[in-house]
């Protein structure tokens, strides 16, 4: 993609409390009384969100007010992009082709949903005014290329009617896999660290993480997951603190306060907590991604008892909350994120969160709402409360159920004040520029990386082996033990006992 009239202005403007650092690359930067400020509508005056001495509040009133119908439509549609990064980290107008013999890409598809196109930056961002975008590297990136693809990112958005920067998230990544050289600090699974049972050590992997992150100019963390694992055969243990919801608590607590401090500020990466009001008791530790796995149940009348992590993180200050996929059964017949009574009565009633809440990647996963059309979908998602509809790209079913009185634009304007805070907040709207020679300097660094293997040394848990009275050691087996196996090939099975 040509970059047009490319021009750079640093400039740090000393106040009696902080610096503001402005960078622009499309927008006009105005001097007033001598301090600088991006010109982001290029109408050459200081219009109050432009400011950033004024309070946020302020200057989310003002941009809302300016806002045409399809911009606010745009802030609702949280997008996924992969593909487009061309060589040195330079935005693609197109994929390149597959290589001779790889796989083309096919959306995942289902009976009832509507396959996703995929639009190149320029359209989602400038035609379809999206603005939180989630990022998907090309495998084995080098972090400055990665800073310089989303730099090429935020002057698309610079350069538009408004200026709005992007949110640019993405799912974790700094678990230590042992594959290879690694791009950035590898750190144990968030249930490594729960086995380490420190918040220190969880504390100091936010506070890094966050750094490389913001240093490849990703603002937006989906994670920490606060679900508690009362199911021992669900898929997704892994990436929970576990099975204990008082150590979950603390746990994800820490989390949020590496990665966005105290409160959101520039030095903060927003966390999305999810899987609210909890993704541990999957029915049948069936997975909700599939239909056969879409019921949430909570044996022994415990849905209270998977609250517990998720009121943590709101007394932490999490950024954003995430509904998990599946149906909760005995509270409502839909998935979480269509559920007026999980998102508006729980969630925003009896919790008073008033921050952002995004659904989940759902659009294949349309629980409890299978015969509703793609557009009556998301009428529901926006009455249950939704602000953001995760791993979509286009708001033109917004636009038209606003248009044909379904759905107000006052409702709208509650989800996008709920959206600008946080990128007011963090400064995004002054310089949401990374800078890769300082990236490569920072992400992966060896304080960095020595932190990441002490954390993995620490979450190696030694199972013991007991040995008591009139009783042999545990392990290893000897001969042939019985071995009871469901939903899993009985041959494989005898090859390790009796079945």
């Amino acid at each position: 993609m040509r970059r047009f009239g490319l021009f750079l202005l640093l400039c740090f403007v000393a106040s009696a409390q902080n610096a503001v650092r402005i960078q622009g690359h499309k927008a006009p930067v105005l001097k007033a009384r001598g301090i600088a400020f991006k010109d982001l509508n290029k109408n050459g005056k200081l219009d109050p969100y432009e400011d950033w001495r004024l309070p946020v509040e302020k200057r989310v009133a003002d941009l809302v007010s300016r806002m045409r119908l399809e911009e606010k439509a745009g802030l609702m549609i949280h997008s996924s992009l992969m593909g487009f990064t061309g060589p040195g980290g330079v935005v693609l107008d197109a994929p390149p082709p597959p290589k001779p013999g790889a796989p083309a890409f096919v959306p995942p598809q289902r009976d009832g949903v509507i396959p996703l196109d995929r639009p190149n930056p320029a359209e989602l961002i400038l035609k379809r005014n999206v603005r939180w975008i989630l990022v998907r590297p090309t495998a084995g990136e080098a972090a400055e290329v990665t800073a310089k693809f989303h730099n090429g990112l935020q002057e698309v958005a610079e350069g538009s009617r408004l200026g709005i920067p992007l949110a640019i998230s993405t799912d974790p990544r700094h678990s230590g896999r042992g594959q290879g050289p690694a791009v950035i600090s590898q750190w144990p699974d968030q249930l490594g660290l729960g086995a380490i049972r420190d918040a220190g050590t969880t504390r100091e992997f936010g506070h890094i993480a966050a750094e490389e992150l913001r240093a490849m100019g990703i603002r937006v963390i989906l994670g920490p997951m606060a679900d508690t694992a009362s199911e021992p055969r669900w898929n997704r243990i892994s990436g929970t603190f576990g099975e204990d919801a008082e150590t979950n608590s603390e746990l994800v607590a820490a989390y949020i306060e590496g990665f966005q401090g105290k409160q959101i500020g520039p030095d903060s990466v927003l966390c999305v907590t999810k899987h609210f009001p909890g993704d541990g008791p999957v029915k049948g530790g069936l997975d909700p991604h599939n239909d056969y796995g879409r019921w949430q149940v909570y044996p022994g009348n415990n849905f209270d008892h998977h609250l517990i992590p998720f009121q943590a993180a709101l007394r932490a200050g999490t950024g954003a909350i995430m509904p998990g996929y599946a149906i909760p059964e005995g509270t409502d017949t839909v998935g979480m994120s269509f559920s007026k009574v999980i998102v508006t009565d729980l969630l925003r009633g009896k919790f008073k969160f008033d921050g952002l809440v995004i659904t989940d990647w759902l659009r294949n996963m349309p629980w409890g709402v299978e015969t509703l059309s793609e557009k009556q979908r998301q009428a529901r998602l926006v009455e249950a409360g939704i602000d953001q509809i995760g791993g979509d790209n286009d708001p033109k079913y917004i636009i038209e159920l606003v248009r044909e009185g379904a759905v107000k634009e006052s409702r709208l304007d509650e989800s996008v004040r709920r959206v600008l805070r946080p990128m007011f907040a963090m400064g995004l709207f002054e310089n949401p520029y990374a800078d890769p020679a300082a990236t490569k300097l920072m992400v992966a660094k060896k304080e960095f990386v020595d932190a990441g293997y002490r954390a993995q040394q620490k979450s190696i848990v030694l199972v013991r082996n007991l040995m008591k009275r009139n009783y042999t050691r545990t392990l290893p087996l000897q001969g042939r033990p019985k071995v009871f196996v469901v939903n899993f090939n009985r041959e494989t099975a005898a090859g390790y006992g009796e079945v």
